[in-house]
């Protein structure tokens, strides 16, 4: 009836309680059809709030939160799903994790290869010519940029991507959760050899997420190189 399993270590109960339909940790609740005791199979499984939601949608059944399983689920303890990644969670820390996982697998922005995230920067710095500079917080750091080559601003804990692609100026984050939830942004992009500004970018509050962030639109973008200027707080 549930696709639920725990093992124990010492004196903890550690439980993988998961959606019967999408197989997603239920760190948001746990729901049931309310015909639950029928002989049908569809009704007599654990659900996600998705699945919930759909189940309801198909069938016709209230699927009530079982609010019994709340306070195991508070206090529980779940397992990272990426391949390779063993971290145990909380609830709380659950989806964060799994979207930020060093583990987890994204496309190249530039050659659309599958990779792991933990090997974007080498991937890009072998594969693509990246600069990599070493990032000091709060300072003003430079590199070169062009619509061929990118530049990686990093320290041991994070980096931050810069790349040109259809005109437009695109940033990527990696890193770990023990990083604030934002950072504030100052960059500058000029024509290394005019000294033409190509515009200025102040964002106080950039969420720290491992998605493609736009930075910056450009009108033409010739084939010499850019100077980009950053500094990150």
């Amino acid at each position: 009836m549930s696709s639920s399993s725990a093992r124990s270590v010492g004196s903890v109960c550690k439980i993988r309680l998961n959606c019967s339909v999408c197989e997603s940790a239920l760190v948001d609740g746990l729901f049931q059809c309310s015909n639950a005791l029928s002989l049908k199979s569809q009704c007599r499984v654990l659900l996600c709030s998705n699945c919930a939601e759909k189940h309801t949608m198909r069938f016709g059944h209230p699927t009530p939160r079982t609010l019994a399983f709340d306070p195991i689920i508070a206090d529980g303890i779940f397992y990272c799903p990426v391949d390779g990644c063993d971290q145990e969670l909380s609830a709380s820390q659950y989806n964060e994790h799994v979207i930020m996982c060093s583990h987890g697998e994204l496309s190249c922005p530039l050659c659309s290869q599958p990779l792991a995230l933990n090997s974007l920067c080498a991937h890009l710095v072998s594969g693509h010519e990246f600069n990599d500079v070493q990032l000091s917080y709060g300072h003003i750091i430079e590199s070169e940029i062009s619509k061929y080559e990118g530049c990686i601003f990093r320290s041991t804990e994070e980096a931050f991507i810069f790349f040109i692609l259809d005109k437009t100026l695109y940033l990527i984050w990696i890193g770990s959760l023990s990083n604030p939830p934002d950072f504030k942004l100052m960059m500058a992009v000029a024509n290394i050899e005019t000294g033409e500004n190509f515009g200025v970018v102040r964002q106080g509050a950039v969420p720290r997420r491992s998605d493609l962030f736009q930075v910056m639109s450009f009108k033409r973008v010739p084939a010499n190189v850019f100077k980009i200027s950053i500094m990150i707080d």
